[in-house]
């Protein structure tokens, strides 16, 4: 899964950089960002889930 997280933000990040209407090169970065966003969220609960086990 996080392989297929890592596909779609370098094809995204493809598709930013060829992208030469303004519009959709806006629509493509806001979507790089919520799939950024979402894999930092992930990460960071997997990191708190660690940490309260090695608390508990």
């Amino acid at each position: 899964m996080i392989q297929d997280a890592r596909k779609d933000w370098r094809n995204l990040c493809r598709e930013a950089v060829a992208e030469r209407d303004p519009a959709k090169l806006i629509a493509i970065v806001d979507e790089l960002n919520r799939e950024l966003d979402e894999e930092q969220k992930k990460k960071a609960a997997v990191f708190l889930q660690k940490v309260d086990q090695k608390t508990a």
